[in-house]
C-alpha cells in the first residue's frame, strides 16, 4: 500500500514539474505570461507595461506639399470698415487705396497681381507683404463718415460730424512725414485745409480735380460751388430753396444734380453748367428717383418707387424714350457704367422684399444678397455674371454699393453695405 501511495506522489510531481516546464517556455516564447495562446494583457489590459514600438521611415520617403489654394474671382480686401476707396495705377500695377472708419488711418492693397495678393492674405510668403493691405499713414481722424480720392491717390476729401454735430469737410494730401523716425520711415502723412463747414453733399470730376459742392445758407435753402478738389477757387454758380439734392460730375462740361430719393416725395434730375450754372431738365415727377448718368450723358440709367418695389429705367436723353429693364430690379446707387457708354455693372439682389424704396434699404431696415449683373444697353442683354454668396469663401451675404472699376475694367471694387468691408472681384 504505501509503494503504490508514493508511485502516485511521484507521478502527480512529475506531472506538475511537465506543466511548469511548459508555463515557462510558452512564456518566454510569447513574450508574457499566458494561458495557452490567450496572453493575460488580453484580460486586464491596462497592466501591460513595456516598451513602445519603434517604427523606422524608410530613408527615401518624400515630403507631402500641398497644392496651392485656387485663386478666387471674389476676395476680401478688409474687414474692418472703411469709408470710401480710390483705385490708382504705378506702372503696370493697379492698387487700392482705402480710409478705416475708426481711426482714419490710410491703408493700401495692390488688387492687379492676384496671386501674390492672395499668397500675402493667406500668409504663405512667411511674412508681411506689399501686396496685402498696410497702413501707410499715421494720422488718426476718427469717425470718418465719406472720402473721395483724387485720381492718383495722392490726396483725399475727408468728411465727418465732429462733437458739436458740424459736417466737417477736409481736403488732406497724402505725403511722407516730415520729420519720420526710424519706426515711420514707411509712413505717410494726412495734411491739408478744410472747406466750410456743413456741405450736405459733394462730386468729384476726378479727370480734373474739381468739386461742386452743396452748402446749407441757413433754414432750408441751399447754394452750389465749383471748386478746385482743395477748396481753392470757389465759385457759386447754384442757389435753391431746398438744400436737400445729390450731385454728380460725369463729364467736364455738365454736373447732375437730383432732389434726394424717398418713396414719399416726386424727385427731379437736371443737368447743370459748372461754368454758368445754367440748368436743364432730365427728369421729373416720379418717386424715390435715383440716377446714375452714362460718362458720355447719352442715357441716364435711373431707380423708381413702384409700390412696395421698385424699377429700373434707362432714359435716353436725346430721344426722351424710358425703357423698363425688366430682369434687373436694383437701384441705380448699385450701378456702375462702363467707360464706352454703353455697358452697366450692377449689384443686383437675388430676391427683393417689400419695403419703402429707396428709404428702408438706406436706413439699413432691409439689405439684400446680391449677384452681379452685366447690361448691354444697346442690344439689351442682361446677364449673371456672378453669385456673390457662392464666390464667398466665407459664404457671406453680400449688399454691394459704392462700385469701381479700375483703369482697365477688369477689376471691380466695392464695399458691401451690411458691414462697410471691402471687396475685390475679377471679371
Amino acid at each position: 500500500m504505501k509503494k503504490i501511495f508514493w508511485t502516485l506522489i511521484i507521478i502527480v510531481l512529475a506531472a506538475a514539474l511537465g506543466l511548469g516546464a511548459y508555463w515557462f517556455f510558452d512564456r518566454q516564447e510569447n513574450g508574457g505570461p499566458s494561458m495557452g495562446n490567450i496572453s493575460i494583457g488580453d484580460f486586464f489590459p491596462f497592466g501591460t507595461g513595456g516598451t513602445a514600438p519603434i517604427t523606422e521611415t524608410p530613408a527615401d520617403t518624400e515630403p507631402i506639399i500641398s497644392a496651392p489654394a485656387p485663386i478666387t474671382r471674389l476676395w476680401k480686401i478688409s474687414s474692418a470698415p472703411q469709408a470710401g476707396t480710390g483705385l490708382f495705377t504705378q506702372g503696370t500695377e493697379t492698387f487700392v487705396r482705402f480710409i478705416d472708419s475708426a481711426m482714419g488711418n490710410v491703408y493700401e492693397a495692390q488688387v492687379s497681381n492676384r496671386e501674390a495678393l492672395q499668397a500675402s492674405m493667406s500668409g504663405s510668403t512667411g511674412g508681411a507683404s506689399a501686396f496685402g493691405p498696410v497702413r501707410i499713414s499715421n494720422t488718426t481722424i476718427p469717425k470718418i463718415k465719406e472720402a473721395l480720392w483724387q485720381g492718383n491717390g495722392a490726396g483725399v476729401i475727408l468728411r465727418y460730424v465732429n462733437d458739436a454735430g458740424v459736417i466737417q469737410t477736409m481736403h488732406a494730401k497724402v505725403a511722407p512725414m516730415q520729420s519720420a523716425t526710424s519706426t515711420e520711415a514707411n509712413l505717410q502723412e494726412l495734411s491739408g485745409a478744410f472747406l466750410p463747414g456743413n456741405i450736405t453733399n459733394i462730386a468729384h470730376f476726378t479727370a480734373k480735380d474739381r468739386i461742386f459742392y452743396m452748402l446749407k445758407n441757413g433754414g432750408a435753402s441751399g447754394v452750389g460751388y465749383t471748386a478746385l478738389i482743395d477748396g481753392k477757387n470757389p465759385a457759386k454758380i447754384f442757389e435753391s430753396p431746398i438744400n436737400e439734392w445729390t450731385a454728380s460730375w460725369p463729364r467736364e462740361a455738365t454736373i447732375v444734380i437730383t432732389t434726394k430719393p424717398s418713396a414719399a416725395a416726386f424727385g427731379y434730375s437736371y443737368t447743370m453748367s459748372p461754368a454758368t450754372g445754367a440748368l436743364s431738365k432730365l427728369l421729373g415727377g416720379i418717386a424715390g428717383l435715383s440716377v446714375a448718368p452714362a460718362p458720355n450723358m447719352t442715357k441716364i440709367l435711373y431707380s423708381e418707387a413702384a409700390g412696395s418695389s421698385l424699377n429700373l429705367k434707362l432714359f435716353d436723353v436725346k430721344t426722351g424714350v424710358k425703357t423698363e429693364l425688366t430682369q434687373t430690379k436694383t437701384l441705380a446707387d448699385k450701378c456702375i457704367w462702363m467707360k464706352d457708354s454703353i455697358k452697366i455693372i450692377c449689384a443686383v439682389p437675388k430676391t427683393l422684399p417689400g419695403a419703402n424704396y429707396p428709404d428702408n434699404w438706406y436706413d439699413g431696415q432691409i439689405s439684400f444678397n446680391d449677384s452681379i449683373w452685366s447690361i448691354d444697353t444697346g442690344s439689351g442683354e442682361a446677364q449673371v455674371i456672378a453669385d456673390l454668396r457662392s464666390l464667398s469663401t466665407s459664404n457671406e451675404e453680400i449688399d454691394a454699393t459704392n462700385l469701381a472699376l479700375d483703369a482697365s475694367e477688369k477689376i471691380l471694387i466695392f464695399t458691401n453695405k451690411k458691414d462697410s468691408s471691402l471687396w475685390g472681384f475679377d471679371f
